[in-house]
């Protein structure tokens, strides 16, 4: 016995209902209606038997949910977490101080600086001073009472590269008085000649050279006036 395809087709189940639409005319729109009518019917029992599946797969019996559950669980609380910020990067800035040894200048030098009066002199020539301007200088310091010891002469030819604060850290000196050179010579602001001035406490005088006024006694009495007051 065949069986007839044609009315499986046309007939819709449901739960409840089991309608073959065939019987209706093809052309009768009731027959429309009543089968949009049965297709909802029988989506709307099958979401609730699926919800009944579903209900019965919930449960708190902590037994069935070894058997349903291997996976490890965490809990976690809403209040801990934070938006993840992204994360910056820092480097360690490791400083390194320079270590340098004491670079103090020691100076060779005529007298004992008692006075801290210090004298520069430019002798190309001689280590120290020549002979005959030292004794030229002692007599002029002698007429102002000053004595060699109260001195400190250096030959700043012996040290081209030293400078004003080198000499003042050295001596301590609260005078100082150039011959024949240049102030700038030893990082001093341009001075003029025979016109004492102060710098960083310091009173200095800058000259003709020994030399010039050994030869010269107008020179030799031009220092001297500003000599005795200074």
């Amino acid at each position: 016995m065949k069986a007839n395809h044609n009315c499986f087709r046309n007939t819709i189940y449901s739960p409840c209902v089991v309608v073959n639409i065939s019987k209706f005319k093809k052309n009768d729109e009731k027959k429309i209606a009543i089968k949009d009518a049965l297709l909802n019917l029988h989506d709307q029992n099958q979401v609730k038997t699926e919800n009944k599946l579903t209900q019965k797969l919930i449960t708190n019996d902590t037994n069935a949910l070894k058997l349903l559950m291997t996976d490890d669980i965490y809990i976690i609380n809403e209040n801990d977490v934070q938006a993840s910020a992204p994360i910056q990067a820092f480097s360690i800035e490791v400083k390194q101080e320079s270590v340098t040894e004491n670079s103090t200048i020691e100076f060779t030098y005529l007298g004992e600086n008692n006075r801290y009066f210090l004298v520069l002199v430019d002798d190309k020539t001689h280590k120290e001073l020549n002979s005959i301007h030292k004794e030229m200088l002692l007599k002029i310091m002698l007429a102002k009472g000053l004595e060699l010891r109260d001195l400190a002469i250096v030959n700043l030819n012996q040290y081209p590269k030293v400078s004003f604060t080198d000499l003042k850290q050295f001596f301590s000196c609260n005078r100082l008085v150039l011959f024949g050179m240049d102030p700038q010579q030893i990082a001093l602001p341009a001075l003029k000649v025979n016109l004492p001035e102060k710098y960083m406490d310091v009173r200095i005088l800058a000259s003709f050279s020994l030399d010039e006024m050994s030869s010269n006694t107008d020179k030799k009495r031009q220092f001297w006036a500003v000599m005795k007051g200074f």
